[in-house]
């Protein structure tokens, strides 16, 4: 049982161990992962420390460990891959983007003008 901030859930789904979250309240982030947690049935949320709720999940860990057995984990080769692609050119892309936004912000301003 633990809070539910991205890295510390990432580790235990890497592992593929079952997670009880007790997400701290008010923390959006929290609330998040929480959701998709019991949602992609990772593990259970809950917001008191209950006996039910700890006894719920241990009565389900076979099920949680079933689900987390088809989680397959990946590392950041997508996204890093995107980026030198974007960098190849030299940012071109990321210039055109920003003189086309920069030339409407300017069209813009003359017509209220």
């Amino acid at each position: 049982m633990a809070t539910v901030g991205f890295t510390l859930m990432a580790e235990a789904l890497y592992l593929h161990k079952p997670y009880l979250a007790l997400p701290m309240r008010g923390q959006l982030e929290q609330e998040i992962n929480a959701y998709f947690l019991a949602r992609l049935q990772y593990g259970k949320c809950m917001r008191r420390v209950n006996g039910q709720a700890i006894g719920d999940f241990l009565y389900r860990l076979p099920d949680y460990r079933e689900h987390l057995s088809q989680y397959t984990a990946s590392d950041n080769s997508a996204i890093q891959s995107k980026i030198n692609e974007l960098l190849a050119d030299d940012c071109a892309l990321a210039r055109q983007y920003h003189r086309q936004r920069q030339t409407g912000f300017d069209k813009t301003r003359k017509s209220t003008m």
